[in-house]
């Protein structure tokens, strides 16, 4: 498998090494044998999701590669489906990032829709970041204002692994506590091993980590970079615990790569609302004149909008899943039947889903008590309700009444 790993994605062996190391496990493996020889094989990792105190837990399948002689043969669609019908007893869904745009179209063929989304926020090699913060400065009280100011020039960065002020275990515990604050936004729940395992990653492609800290020395945020081009650097994650803390990171992160332009990933960008957007050039789009070559404008901006597909899921077991989502919002009520084998027997006119103000039960009907309050949907389309986008509209919420399972991930072994 790793042989096969290392011709089709051409990634070195001590990176292909760390991921076989820390998470090959034969019950999470699907593969093709020709001839002695392995010519398609996947790798599955399992993780938990969570907003809180409730949890799902989904496996993620990576390495998903076919040898070019054995391709267009259906082999990667039946280990694809081999992988989901083994282990939907134990996990909720599976889930995957494709390479590009062909590849998510096959997957989305295989039962996988777009779930995880984020924003790609593009800056030039002379954009201010401390600029940013001070015109965003808007409270009224000119005393917070200066405090802001001066917490700005009080907080210091340091290089990971330049320094023994802080440690690997100081980092662990700083994501573990931001990943698993309670909020509508189901996160993924890195373990201990798992961020460990992506520091020695993030070494291992050339990257580096950033550390913001306050004057008595207490962590305040961390960034990851990696350099995506010869002169681009990306932010695929950054933890903060205030806004201060994320511009004096991405400050000195344009000082330290004072010649490249940045790329910043915003998973989370689907949740907020503004009326600010950044603009990066010498003119808005409406034609107008910027006040200044970099800053920020007023106008109408839509998040959802700018927010692309990153990862993709297939969802395994319903019951789990609609029960997740009774237990995390106390006023959905609805009610569904899922037109699939696996729910309706033969001989049988099915059960029924009944999501009531926080809990969840399943019923047994008969036709004549279905009446139009009850929804008929297949597990697709189940799935494409719970994975939709976020839409400016609430039409959807008005007909069905179904709140969309809105999950998170960063700092993917992607």
């Amino acid at each position: 498998m790793m042989g096969l790993w290392e011709s089709v994605f051409h990634d070195s062996k001590e990176y292909i090494s760390l991921i076989f190391d820390n998470y090959f496990n034969p019950e999470y493996v699907e593969f093709v044998e020709s001839d002695g020889r392995i010519v398609s094989a996947l790798l599955g990792v399992p993780y938990e999701f969570g907003n809180g105190r409730n949890r799902l837990k989904g496996l993620y399948l990576c390495g998903l590669a076919t040898s070019e002689n054995f391709r267009q043969k259906g082999l990667m669609t039946g280990l694809i489906d081999n992988i989901n019908e083994r282990i939907s007893e134990e996990f909720d869904f599976t889930f995957l990032i494709p390479a590009n745009d062909l590849m998510a179209d096959y997957y989305h063929r295989q039962g996988y829709f777009n779930s995880f989304y984020r924003v790609e926020e593009r800056y030039t090699s002379v954009h201010d970041f401390k600029n940013d913060f001070l015109v965003g400065l808007t409270d009224s009280d000119e005393r917070i204002i200066n405090l802001k100011k001066n917490l700005f020039e009080e907080l210091r960065v340091v290089e990971f692994g330049k320094s023994q002020q802080f440690t690997a275990q100081d980092i662990i515990a700083f994501i573990k506590e931001r990943e698993s604050k309670p909020g509508s936004i189901v996160n993924l729940l890195h373990s201990s091993e798992d961020i460990e395992i992506i520091l020695k990653e993030n070494q291992i492609s050339g990257g580096t980590i950033f550390i913001a800290y306050d004057k008595d020395s207490k962590m305040t945020g961390i960034a990851f970079t990696v350099k995506e081009d010869v002169k681009r650097i990306g932010i695929p994650a950054i933890f903060v615990t205030d806004n201060c803390s994320y511009y004096v990171l991405l400050n000195h992160i344009k000082l330290f790569f004072d010649d490249y332009s940045i790329s910043l990933y915003k998973q989370s960008a689907t949740h907020e609302t503004s009326l600010i957007e950044k603009s990066f050039g010498a003119e808005n789009p409406d034609g107008s004149d910027l006040e200044t070559l970099f800053g920020m404008v007023e106008r109408p901006f839509n998040p959802s909008q700018n927010m692309q597909p990153y990862g993709m899921v297939r969802l395994l077991r319903f019951d789990r899943i609609l029960n997740f989502i009774a237990e995390t919002n106390k006023e959905a009520t609805f009610k569904i039947i899922i037109k699939d084998k696996n729910y309706i027997s033969e001989g049988d006119s099915g059960s029924i889903f009944v999501i009531d103000r926080g809990e969840m039960r399943r019923e047994n009907i008969d036709e004549a008590k279905i009446n139009k309050s009850v929804i008929k949907l297949s597990s697709k389309e189940l799935s494409e309700l719970l994975l939709r986008k976020r839409d400016n509209s609430s039409l959807i919420m008005e007909a069905f009444g179904i709140p969309r399972l809105v999950l998170k991930m960063a700092l993917m072994l992607d």
